[in-house]
């Protein structure tokens, strides 16, 4: 068994002498294999090395100016690209903060035109006749307000009109001149709890300002209820009257 071991190894060595026997004598130029796998004759491998491009074991030597520029070239690229990202932040937040004021503008526009309007600039008419009427803040009050006078005040009334047409007569205890002209905050609801009002119309004649009547076009009249766009409305009476009169219930 020895002897047969010892036989193969001395083959071998003859083989192995042999192949460097024409390897050294043959005609073809010798190769080199580098660590990449890559084959190169002798002398690319040789020129290779003299140039600097690999060392001495194959392996490629990468330049370092290349390196440098590579370098260079990212962070140019992440510079830029976090300018243009810094640009667009700043345009994106520059584009919210002018929406932002452009809506704090309309909101302020329109908080301005959403003020209520003056209750001068309601207008009104009430009545079959259409002679209450609200517009320009006067609240002009006509013969719909009117009824009739009770039998039990026509005397009496008669004596205020001698006091119109007289000033040395006495209108009776506990009549007075309410005049053509007042406001919602003299004649309203309350005024009627203690007072009656008549109006001498243009033709001589008396009538009665009906608190049922004006409660049948204007709610106040009816239960107190707010006066709404009509507060504040200056009233006349002198459309329809050239006196007018208030009795006072005697307590």
């Amino acid at each position: 068994m020895k002897v047969s071991i010892g036989k193969s190894l001395f083959a071998f060595a003859c083989i192995f002498a042999a192949f460097l026997l024409v390897a050294c004598t043959s005609d073809l130029s010798p190769e080199a294999i580098a660590p990449d796998g890559f084959t190169y004759s002798q002398d690319e491998y040789d020129s290779l090395v003299a140039s600097g491009k690999m060392d001495k074991t194959g392996h490629v030597i990468k330049s370092s100016a290349a390196t440098k520029q590579s370098s260079s070239s990212v962070a140019t690229s992440s510079e830029t690209g976090g300018s243009s990202s810094s640009e667009e932040g700043s345009s994106s937040s520059g584009a919210e903060d002018a929406s932002s004021s452009s809506e704090d503008d309309d909101w302020i526009e329109s908080s301005s035109s959403a003020e209520p309007e003056s209750s001068s600039a309601y207008e009104a008419t009430f009545g079959e006749n259409k002679s209450i009427v609200a517009k320009e803040g006067v609240l002009s009050i006509g013969v719909d307000a009117f009824a009739d006078v009770d039998d039990e005040y026509a005397e009496e009334l008669e004596q205020v009109k001698a006091s119109i047409e007289d000033s040395e007569k006495q209108a009776p205890e506990g009549y007075s001149d309410f005049g053509l002209e007042s406001t919602t905050s003299e004649f309203n609801y309350e005024a009627y709890i203690d007072n009656e009002f008549f109006c001498l119309d243009k033709e001589g004649n008396w009538s009665e300002i009906s608190r049922a009547k004006l409660a049948e076009f204007i709610p106040h009249f009816k239960n107190g209820a707010d006066l709404g766009p009509l507060d504040g409305f200056k009233v006349s009476f002198a459309d329809a009257c050239k006196a007018v009169f208030a009795r006072k219930d005697a307590e």
